[in-house]
This record gives structure tokens, C-alpha cells and sequence, in this order.
């Protein structure tokens, strides 16, 4: 169920503290107000996370709604304080945020943002009260023309006011300035170096895909190693107008062909300009420090420790498997600028990356040596019963059972056997703070719980076999014992749904929670409601959920209640919509919202049929 954890906890932020009485600003207005320390709120209690340091600053919240797509550009100017604003959707979680983009103490957020609701605060970055102004402007999207950059020629160009903004491109992120955009093609893997100058305003270049997505910025010079494909250059600034000059080159990798290198050996290197960067080996990259490759073979389950030591480096490793997967990296060994590696490993072949933080040269030690891992049979116990173990220094650790892995801390695991769907509870009882974990068949860990002493896990499952995982969560170690029990999974019933009809419902603290139908998740907290529908075999289904009780959120599921779409509300509006096509037969509509809130909904359900040409 990982994708259905990683869908409520992208949203599961909680909603802004309801301590501060918010105004309403319009999306073109100015006002003025004074931050009051006796009167005013704390931005503790308006922004959630706020930071340690500002957390009992005084803020002013206000409610933004946006009736249509716009680049809305927002200033906070004053004499008096050190302004900072702070923009998240209207359920709390924070969109972007600025200090000084208007310059000295003014800050400044330009964002395109979709239609929704949307809180603004106006604070301060030291404990300070005093007056400031609040400019509020809207703007329609600019569309953007794209130009074609030829490699190897130099083009100079201006960015006037009526150009594209940086924000017409980037919706719901903050970005100040004006922009040219331009086409590049690459015909092969190749290096490529973007330079970009001007005598009138601070330069800002961008590479990003063919979807717009930026991929790495800097402010003259970009070096970047790429596959063939099709990529944007994004040329911008923060302020100003003027011109410029900007030049695309491509040069080919250099040739890497790392040597072998056997367990037990020692070789001395050196790292000079000559040798291959790390984006000569790694596509993409824009990591130009020089690397010396290694190949090694592991012929069984060991334990391998590598070592990079040089006076004049600050060194660093990096070990890949055999589809070129980051297997463990280390950059500083202890209190040095040396570098060592301790990770269990399964046999095949591996490549070891010796290189620096920095750009830099110099000689440099190498050492790599094997052990074998340490004998840690899995022990096996009944969903309903006790089992007893010992944690030890010298006993097994994570990573002889978790392989490839570098964690040495001590570590005993379990398998158990689940014979039916149901929630079983596992606690530890000991003398020592336990961390207490639990994985499905795959070694996706479904949910970890630290206790003092004492951890606990109350978890739906479906039958299989899962691993559970006790270790210390402190030094102190010790004897402990696992018990669990399975218990059957609570009955909630679902309320019928057909297409093109709808349903008023009402969340009820009575009501099922997610962790009652979603296995592996443990939240108990937020209440739901079910809907079953069975979905036509074609054409595309839409439900439309709507309350003016909360901000809701919808989740679509198959019959193995498995998610198939969602909608999470991430802009804090009072109707969202949950669209699904190619799907057939009876699937389950999950009704809830993240903010334990209870109270009326209605659903609404329509299809279209596929059209046949």
C-alpha cells in the first residue's frame, strides 16, 4: 500500500492553527497594517513548522482566493520590520515563502497559481512590531514563444518587459524575473556547456527537459553531461532588463574504463585533470570532479570495508551494483576529510567511484577488504503468541540480514506468518528504548515505532508473510520479548453508489478510519466514509465530492482495495473531483479529509461514454 501512504501523506500536513483571526486580501489590493505584539497572533500558531527562531515572532494571516489561473505577484514593504511572507493552501501546506526578493528588508513572492484558496503571512525575520505595506497584483499566464539554440553559436538577445516571467512556466513556484526560452536538440550522449552574460542585470541560466522541468541552474555557466533527447534553456534574471549573451557547446565524454580491483588489495592513485569527471561516467550530471573508477567482483555474501585516505584531499566514495544503482557513499570518515565505506554486500560485480568533494587533485590510498557476515538465522513466531530475544554488542547486526546495507547497529528479525486479513498488534516489553518495525514480503517496511521503553505496532494486514524488525533504539541494549495477537479487522460497511447518481453523507466520530481499511496504514485518526461503485467497462468516470464542513479529499480503489486514483486537495478547496477511465467492475470510493474534522458531504458521480471513431 505504499502508493496510498505516499497519496495521504503528501497532504497530510496539518491545517493551519486556527489561534489567528485571518483577514481576506484580494488578489490586486493594497493595505496597510502594523504588527502589534500585544494584539497580534505568533506565527507559531499560524504557520505549521514554523521556524524555532521566528516561531513566537507576531504575523498577520490572510485568506487569498484565486478565481482563475494567474501570476500573482505579492510585496511586503516596511521601515520598520524585516518583512517575510509566508503562502500555503488554505489545509496548511506551505507553497513557497520570502525574506528579501524585493530587496534590503522588502520581501516579495511572484507564483503562478491555480484557482483555489490560498492563506498569506505577513511576519517578521527578528522579534519585531511596526507597520508595513501588503501590494497585492494579478496578471493572465503569458504564453511563451521558444526559440532553437544552435550548439556552438553565440547569440545575443534582450529581456524587455513584455518578455515571458518565470512564473508563467512554473505554476505554485516562486520565481521572480523575466525569461527567453530556447529548443536544443542533442543527437547523442555528449558534455554540454550553457554560458550566459550581461553587463545590465544578474544572469540566471536553466537546462530542463522537454517538459519543462528544470534539471540544474546556475548564474554564468553550466556543464552537464546528457543523453540524446530534446531539452530547454531557460536564459532569466530577478531584475532588470537589458541584454545578453548566451552559447550552447557541446564536447564528447571523456573515455572511462575502470580496472579491476581485487578484495585485499591497496592501490595508491592519483587524481589529476586528465582523468574522467563524474558526469563523463554518470548521464546526466553536472558533477566535474575527477574520479578514478574501480571494477570489483563479490563472489559471496560478504562484508566490505573501503577506505580512501589522502592528506591533501577531501575525499570521497561512492559504490554502485551492476545496473548502476547507488549502493553506499561515504564523504567524511569521523572528525577527517577521509572516507570509508562498511556495507554488506550480495554477490556480483561493483563499481567504486574515488573521487573528491570538490574539484581538486592529489594522491590518494585505496583499501578494500571482505569479512563474512555474521550468522543470523530469522526466527519464526505465531500471529498470536511471545517470543523472547537479546540485543548485544557483538550480536547480529542490520545489515547481515538486510543486504546491501550499511547499517551496523544490533538488530534481530522475525518472520510471521498472517493466515487471515486482520490487525495484529506487536509490542516489545524490555528494560531499553526498542525501535519496532514491520515489512511485507518485498522489504517494503509498512510502519516503524520508537518506544520509551516500549514500542507498539496496531496494524491492518492481508494474509502473507511479513519480517519483523527489533533493535535498540539507544545504546542500552539488552533482553526483551516480541509478543503479538491477531484480532479480525473492524466491519465497515459501504454505502451503494451508482453512476450518474450521488449521496449525501456525514462523517461521524463512529465512523471507520483509514487504518480500519487501508492495510499497512496505521492512522486512527481520520475518519471515512466507504461508497461502493461498479464502474462501467468504458468510458471515463468522475465523482465529484464536495462539503462546506471540511476540505475533503477522495481516493478511488479496486476490490483488492488497492488505490487506483485520488484526489488530495493539495489547494484546501471545498469540492475536488476524482476522475478514473479503463476501469471495470466494483471499486470502492473512500471518502475523508486530513483534518479529523467531522460533518456533511455530498458525492456526486457521472460517466462519459468512449467514443468510437
Amino acid at each position: 500500500m505504499r502508493l496510498f501512504s505516499l497519496i495521504f501523506l503528501s497532504f497530510i500536513s496539518l491545517s493551519a492553527a486556527e489561534a489567528c483571526t485571518a483577514l481576506r486580501l484580494d488578489p490586486d489590493a493594497q493595505l496597510d497594517a502594523t504588527l502589534a505584539a500585544a494584539a497580534d497572533c505568533k506565527l507559531k500558531d499560524a504557520l505549521d513548522g514554523a521556524p524555532t527562531s521566528r516561531a513566537d515572532n507576531t504575523a498577520h494571516v490572510y485568506n487569498l482566493d484565486v478565481i482563475r489561473n494567474s501570476v500573482l505577484r505579492i510585496r511586503m514593504t516596511s521601515t520598520e520590520v524585516d518583512s517575510v511572507l509566508y503562502l500555503s493552501t488554505a489545509s496548511g501546506a506551505r507553497i513557497a515563502s520570502d525574506e528579501n526578493g524585493a530587496g534590503g528588508r522588502d520581501a516579495e513572492l511572484q507564483i503562478q497559481l491555480n484557482p483555489g484558496s490560498y492563506k498569506l503571512i505577513a511576519t517578521s525575520a527578528a522579534a519585531a512590531t511596526g507597520a508595513y505595506r501588503l501590494t497585492s497584483a494579478s496578471s493572465d499566464v503569458r504564453t511563451c514563444a521558444i526559440e532553437t539554440l544552435e550548439p556552438g553559436l553565440e547569440i545575443e538577445r534582450d529581456l524587455i518587459d513584455t518578455d515571458c516571467r518565470n512564473a508563467d512556466v512554473r505554476p505554485m513556484v516562486k520565481a521572480l524575473g523575466l525569461a527567453d526560452y530556447y529548443r536544443l536538440r542533442i543527437p547523442r550522449r555528449t558534455v554540454l556547456a550553457i554560458s550566459m552574460s550581461s553587463s545590465a542585470f544578474e544572469t540566471l541560466v536553466t537546462l530542463a527537459d522537454d517538459r519543462g522541468r528544470a534539471m540544474i541552474s546556475n548564474k554564468t555557466l553550466l556543464t552537464v553531461s546528457l543523453e540524446p533527447g530534446t531539452y530547454q534553456i531557460i536564459a532569466s534574471n530577478s531584475t532588470g532588463t537589458g541584454s545578453y549573451r548566451l552559447k550552447a557547446e557541446l564536447t564528447e565524454p571523456r573515455i572511462c574504463e575502470p580496472p579491476a580491483m581485487n578484495a585485499g588489495e591497496t592501490i595508491r592513485g592519483q587524481l589529476s585533470e586528465t582523468d574522467c569527471r563524474v558526469l563523463d561516467v554518470i548521464v546526466p550530471s553536472a558533477e566535474a570532479a575527477y574520479v578514478d573508477a574501480y571494477k570489483v567482483e563479490i563472489r559471496e555474501p560478504a562484508l566490505a570495508r573501503i577506505a580512501m585516505r589522502a592528506p591533501g584531499l577531501d575525499t570521497m566514495l561512492v559504490l554502485f551494483d551492476a545496473d548502476n544503482e547507488e549502493v553506499a557513499f561515504n564523504d567524511d570518515s569521523g572528525e577527517t576529510t577521509d572516507s570509508e565505506i562498511l556495507t554488506s554486500l550480495k554477490p556480483g560485480i561493483y563499481t567504486l567511484f574515488a573521487t573528491s568533494y570538490e574539484v581538486s587533485t592529489g594522491s590518494y590510498e585505496l583499501t578494500w577488504t571482505t569479512d563474512k557476515l555474521r550468522d543470523c538465522p530469522t526466527r519464526t513466531f505465531e500471529p498470536d503468541g511471545s517470543i523472547t530475544g537479546v540485543l548485544r554488542s557483538g550480536g547480529c547486526r542490520y545489515l547481515d540480514t538486510v543486504i546491501p546495507s550499511s547499517i551496523a547497529e544490533p538488530a534481530d528479525f522475525y518472520k510471521v506468518r498472517v493466515p487471515r486479513r486482520g490487525m495484529m498488534k506487536l509490542a516489545t516489553s524490555g528494560s531499553f528504548p526498542a525501535l519496532l518495525a514491520i515489512s511485507d514480503a518485498n522489504g517494503e517496511i509498512l510502519h516503524a515505532e520508537f518506544g520509551e521503553p516500549n514500542a507498539e505496532i496496531d496494524i491492518l494486514l492481508t494474509p502473507g508473510e511479513y519480517t519483523v524488525m527489533v533493535a535498540p533504539g539507544e545504546e542500552a541494549m539488552g533482553e526483551y520479548t516480541l509478543q503479538s495477537s491477531l484480532r479480525d479487522a473492524r466491519t465497515c460497511e459501504a454505502v451503494e453508489l451508482t453512476i450518474g447518481g450521488s449521496v449525501d453523507g456525514n462523517l461521524t466520530e463512529s465512523d471507520c478510519n483509514i487504518g480500519d481499511i487501508v492495510p499497512g496504514f496505521v492512522d486512527k485518526s481520520t475518519y471515512i466514509d466507504l461508497l461502493r461503485v461498479e464502474i462501467p467497462s468504458s468510458g471515463a468516470v468522475t465523482f465529484q465530492i464536495s462539503s462546506d464542513a471540511f476540505l475533503p479529499v477522495g481516493v478511488l480503489f479496486n476490490s483488492q482495495f488497492e488505490p487506483v486514483a485520488a484526489a488530495p486537495n493539495l489547494s484546501g478547496t471545498n469540492s475536488i473531483t476524482v476522475t478514473v477511465s479503463g476501469r471495470s467492475g466494483p471499486h470502492y470510493l473512500l471518502v475523508t479529509n486530513v483534518e479529523g474534522k467531522t460533518g456533511s458531504y455530498r458525492v456526486q458521480s457521472s460517466a462519459a461514454a468512449t467514443i468510437t471513431r
